[in-house]
């Protein structure tokens, strides 16, 4: 029924053509993973005098030790290292087995390379290698959120687990032969898994019950159970791998879990050829002839785990975090020594290394690193060369998170060959790995239903329960999972998508064809590649939603906190937003490897949903989803309409948002889909639209979209969406009133009469002012001049109020009113009961005046602010935000003066930091904390006063002062919007 459509591109590999992408590094030694036995030989190679880069595609350092929670270790190993002791605790006059937490391990690595003066980025794969004039290794190729980049590198190191690396720059590897092998892996809970094989408890373990937060109903005995499970495998490929971890998922899950082992332990059969076999019993670290690292032939290279050329037995022993620490320390110093002799390298390029006659049009982001990430410049080759198809399939679902994870369900249960691609090793996205287990709002039915009613069924504990049902139910449906994978880029013919580039655990960068794409992403990551339109960043002004990083603790009902923001579509903003949220960690058992983000990179798509459209009550004919909560933004809003009436005040109303399909659909790409909160909205709206209970919904319609696209041969922009809503009406996840809805825009003349008059009771009526400004103003014109012919005279409130929205709007017909109230009112000063909008009166007023561009107003405005500064205290965040957007709307250099004053008041500047091996915490945070607003208040509110007074008249340079600091601050949200300000000037 759903055969893979006819093209030229469906071949075994296709031609990726040439291009050049840029150098981001140019170090001595550059280590690939983020083992213990990485760090180590990082760490060492960096204080014998070598300049050090680490990349690890995991979500932090450690993942031999945190993401297999093989935790444990002998006295006598920790005390080989100061390493293994910052890991594990000095073990004092201990002889029995010690155990530490994954927050300890990271927290321990994470210090190791600071301390060592190495930079290091997390979540960002390596794919391939560089070579010089010679033919020569040179480096690496690295793919991540933010794209590709170049590492120059005199000597690398492959530390990862299958040897990517050393593969891509043509060593030899044994053959992986099919067969059954034994696997384990670590499960934390109240029962032993009940598995084919067999689970080991270990009774020692004994952990600080500061790691625990189990509620008092929760009658459990947490136990620590190491589980071994037979599996077959065909072969060493990634997809081998992905395979059997989900077949040893399948077999140890338990109701009582309490966390799992992201990935299974397993020494390979197979392994390099180096320059001289290790094939002696294994002594100890300091006797390993080194040379076993290097593989035969290439120079420049050296491997650093399971894969090097020792006897499967020492290789058991090699992968010891105690031996691989030791071994990776003598390494360092060897590489140092090394790199320091070769000549400095010429020529970098990614070579060509294979022929096809398929040619592609291959699309990837292009995006940024912050500043600290980037100690290089200039641009690298890469030739043409062929990319591997690793699958070919009916649908792909990038992103297995609250949205991602419904879509693989509902297309594979209708019979949609599906593949879900996920980066992290859990489904489930903020619900499970981010822990915010419960609803805040959202319409509690539909497919929502189901998966509470399967999710209680599963497991006791919801982030690790819902994470096994969206698992076994894909599983259940016949879909395919691969974890620890990441969509990088677009393949496109035409407008059409016709599939996706993937980078896989083991860094294996290929081509997934497909006859439709759900981004589920959660920022766009396919839209962005394919060329779709997408926002972010404000043009005017640096504003976001709040961010958070949950803090673990087994058998918590979930951590929802908020204390800074972040650039997703930048990952070395993700990358230092995890390094940071661990560092200041004090307590728990480890910290979420996901950033709980509640705005990200949008699609501009077919139609853009604003916050005025749920406000009116607009409907729509082809509406597949309700959303419903209240206004939960989590920071400010950016439509002048909420500084023009304050709708968020305590216990505010619930609002119901409809969503239409269009809002899914990219304006030109077809065979694509964008879900979840990359969807084509504005950020506004995005404060009801990122329900959970709606967005599970929405993943679940977006997949019957795509079914039925496939049984009507058809693209999905010309789906019957009638037949869809028909099916979501019969599945109860929208009311039958869809079906025979219109859009309710435009507005009629008599709506917008009626608004004109509501305004003046407390601005009523406001949303259908917004909605439609050009038609509602000569309403709102002629009210205004009516005012003077009523027999009580013109009423001054109500006068001001017409003035006040006129402003807003642009025209400045009441200005002069607005400029009498502002010259003999101050900043504390009240609406008259009854007819206030809720929001501060002057900020309103003062943003009046800066929307209809008064000229007039600069006297008043200049002397408001400077009585601000006169206070001799912190001015508040939210009027120095009305007072920036004021300035930059008149543009009048007048203001300038008043603006660097503003700088120049307690607390308003210094909040720049640096990468080093201190980082600052952020102030208010400790680990139980859900909310901490300083530095989200404090920061953008510093840039957004430089940004003015940079765009005004910076004739001091104060302005670009602070903008250039900020530039080079590892927070990307704040230096990639000080780079675009600076950036304006050179424009």
């Amino acid at each position: 029924m759903l055969g893979l459509l006819a093209s030229p591109l469906f071949a075994a590999n296709l031609i990726e053509p040439a291009k050049t992408i840029p150098l981001v590094q140019d170090v001595d030694v550059v280590v690939v993973g983020g083992s213990c036995g990485a760090v180590a030989v990082a760490e060492s190679a960096a204080k014998s005098g070598a300049k050090v880069f680490l990349v690890t595609s995991y979500g932090a350092l450690g993942e031999d030790i945190a993401s297999t929670l093989r935790i444990w270790a002998g006295a006598e190993e920790i005390r080989s290292s100061e390493l293994m002791k910052a890991m594990f605790g000095a073990p004092g006059l201990q002889s029995a087995r010690i155990y530490t937490t994954p927050l300890q391990v990271k927290k321990a690595l994470d210090k190791a390379l600071l301390n060592a003066g190495v930079t290091f980025l997390t979540g960002s794969y390596a794919t391939d290698v560089l070579t010089d004039n010679k033919g020569q290794v040179a480096g690496v190729v690295m793919v991540n959120r933010s794209g590709r980049q170049a590492v120059r590198a005199k000597v690398v190191i492959d530390a990862t687990e299958r040897g990517v690396i050393a593969r891509s720059a043509g060593t030899e590897v044994t053959p992986f032969p099919a067969g059954e092998y034994m696997l384990s892996r670590v499960v934390i809970g109240g029962n032993a898994p009940k598995l084919a094989g067999k689970a080991v408890k270990h009774d020692d373990w004994k952990p600080d019950q500061e790691v625990f937060q189990l509620s008092g109903k929760t009658k459990i005995a947490p136990a620590f159970y190491e589980c071994f499970v037979t599996v077959r495998m065909a072969d060493g490929s990634a997809r081998a791998f992905s395979e059997a971890g989900q077949k040893v998922g399948d077999q140890t899950f338990d109701a009582l879990q309490l966390d799992a082992a992201d990935r299974f332990f397993f020494v390979a059969p197979d392994h390099i050829k180096a320059r001289k076999a290790f094939t002696g019993v294994w002594s100890d670290a300091s006797a390993f002839d080194l040379e076993a690292l290097r593989p035969e032939k290439i120079a420049y290279c050296y491997v650093l785990s399971a894969i090097a050329d020792v006897s499967r037995n020492a290789a058991t022993e090699l992968v010891k975090p105690a031996v691989l620490i030791q071994v990776g320390a003598r390494l360092g110093r060897q590489v140092a020594e090394e790199a320091k002799k070769r000549e400095a390298l010429d020529n970098v390029r990614l070579s060509d290394v294979a022929v096809s006659s398929t040619a592609a049009d291959v699309r990837e982001v292009v995006g940024t690193l912050t500043k600290p990430y980037v100690s290089a410049s200039g641009m690298v080759k890469c030739e043409a060369r062929a990319l591997p198809v690793l699958a070919e399939t009916d649908l792909v679902v990038v992103g297995g998170g609250t949205t991602g994870g419904p879509a693989a369900i509902g297309a594979a249960r209708h019979g949609v060959k599906t593949l879900l691609v996920e980066q992290l090793y859990k489904l489930g996205g903020v619900q499970t790995v981010g822990m915010i287990c419960g609803y805040y709002y959202g319409n509690q039915r539909g497919f929502t239903k189901e998966i509470d009613e399967g999710v209680k069924e599963t497991g006791r504990f919801k982030s690790q329960a819902k994470a096994e049902w969206y698992r076994a139910s894909i599983r259940k449906g016949g879909g395919e999972i691969w974890l620890g994978s990441m969509a990088v880029g677009a393949v496109m013919e035409g407008a059409k998508l016709r599939g996706l580039i993937v980078v896989t655990p083991d860094g294996q960068r290929g081509v997934v064809l497909a006859k439709a794409v759900i981004d589920a992403s959660g920022n766009a990551d396919v839209a962005a590649a394919a060329g779709e339109p997408t926002e972010f960043y404000s043009a005017d002004e640096l504003i976001g939603q709040g961010v958070g990083m949950a803090v673990i603790r087994l058998g918590s009902t979930g951590h929802n906190n908020d204390f800074s923001f972040v650039d997703d579509t930048d990952a070395s903003d993700l990358s230092f937003f995890g390094l940071r949220t661990r560092q200041m960690t004090e307590a728990g058992w480890d910290v979420s490897q996901l950033v709980n983000s509640r705005e990200r990179r949008r699609l501009i798509g077919v139609i853009r949903l604003t916050a005025l459209d749920y406000m009116t009550g607009r409907t729509f004919p082809d509406t597949i989803i309700q959303h419903r909560s209240r206004f939960d933004l989590h920071g400010w809003a950016s439509g002048d309409f909420f500084w023009t009436k304050n709708i968020r005040t305590a216990n505010h109303v619930t609002m119901e948002a409809n969503a239409p399909y269009r809002a899914l659909l990219p304006k030109k790409t077809d065979g694509l889909l964008v879900v979840g909160v990359g969807m084509s909205a504005d950020r506004d709206a995005m404060s009801i639209l990122r329900m959970q209970p709606d967005l599970q919904n929405q993943g679940y319609a977006a997949a019957y979209a795509v079914y039925l696209a496939l049984n009507a041969n058809c693209e999905l922009r010309n789906i019957q969406v009638k037949t869809l809503q028909q099916h979501l009406v019969e599945r109860g996840i929208v009311p039958s009133k869809v079906l025979t809805d219109n859009d309710s825009y435009p507005l009629s003349e008599e709506m917008l009469k009626v608004a004109s008059h509501d305004v003046m009771f407390g601005y009523g009526g406001l949303p259908f002012i917004f909605a439609d400004p050009e038609r509602a103003k000569p309403y709102l014109r002629q009210r205004y001049n009516e005012l003077s012919t009523h027999s009580s005279g013109r009423d001054p409130e109500i006068s001001l109020i017409y003035a006040h929205i006129l402003a807003v709007l642009g025209d400045a017909v009441g200005e002069n009113e607005l400029i009498a109230w502002v010259k003999s009112h101050g900043w504390a000063d009240k609406w008259q009961e009854g007819l206030g909008s809720g929001a501060n009166r002057m900020d309103a007023y003062l943003l009046a005046l800066g929307r209809a561009k008064s000229k007039k107003a600069v006297p008043v405005i200049d002397a408001r602010i400077r009585e601000l500064c006169g206070e001799k205290k912190s001015p508040a965040a939210a009027h120095c935000r009305i007072i920036a957007q004021v300035c930059q709307s008149i543009g009048d250099p007048a203001l300038a003066d008043a603006l660097a004053m503003l700088l120049d008041c307690p607390t308003v500047g210094g909040h720049v930091i640096k990468l080093s091996a201190e980082i600052p915490p952020v102030p208010g945070y400790d680990s139980r904390s859900n909310y901490s607003q300083q530095e989200k208040s404090d920061v953008p509110r510093e840039i957004n006063l430089a940004a003015a007074l940079y765009r005004l008249d910076d004739k001091a340079g104060k302005a670009e002062k602070i903008l250039s600091a900020y530039a080079d601050d590892p927070r990307g949200f704040y230096s990639n919007y000080a780079r675009r300000v600076l950036a304006e000037k050179s424009k």
